[in-house]
């Protein structure tokens, strides 16, 4: 079978919503609940023709004390953007394999990356995009799985992490399609 890339999902192709390094942490909390998003690019001039300076999620606000989600407040207005974002060490492409964007998410803590074609910000891939991919695949049927995918690799690793398991409801279906394939 051959491996799936950041081309075979859903991936949003639109200029994400992005912020730049100084913005201070009550914009940047404003910013993800008003996008419905969990993660925000931060570029050098806070739009997509910006150079692509990191990631900053959601959770790493709570995470770090810094936002206090029941009330909806940030709880830092003095700290800007840049002293939580998460540095992107490599964006995703069309041709990124998903065993690689699911590693580096995990890694960096964050279930969203940079989408970049031609050193350009296109758009973002979410891990939501990702699940979607690999659910169509076994929808196909468990023989369109073999040893050698490497998605399969990195999703194991990622369904050993349970707080992103809890974090996507996909996760539940995405569970019952493997038990029902036999993975």
């Amino acid at each position: 079978m051959k491996t799936l890339h950041v081309k075979d999902t859903l991936a949003s192709r639109q200029s994400p919503p992005c912020l730049e390094p100084a913005a201070p942490l009550p914009k940047v909390w404003h910013a993800l609940r008003k996008a419905g998003v969990n993660d925000l690019v931060v570029t050098s001039d806070g739009t997509p023709t910006g150079t692509l300076v990191g990631v900053l999620s959601a959770e790493t606000l709570v995470e770090r004390g810094l936002v206090e989600t029941s009330a909806g407040v940030c709880l830092s207005p003095d700290r800007v953007a840049s002293d939580v974002l998460i540095a992107t060490p490599q964006p995703a492409t069309e041709d990124s394999d998903l065993d690689w964007v699911l590693a580096t998410m995990r890694e960096l803590g964050v279930t969203a990356l940079p989408l970049v074609q031609g050193g350009r910000l296109v758009g973002v891939v979410t891990e939501t995009a990702v699940l979607q991919a690999v659910e169509r695949r076994l929808r196909q049927g468990p023989q369109q799985l073999t040893s050698e995918d490497r998605v399969e690799d990195a999703l194991e690793d990622a369904l050993e992490d349970v707080e992103v398991g809890m974090a996507n409801p996909l996760w539940a279906n995405f569970m019952q399609l493997l038990s029902e394939a036999g993975i």
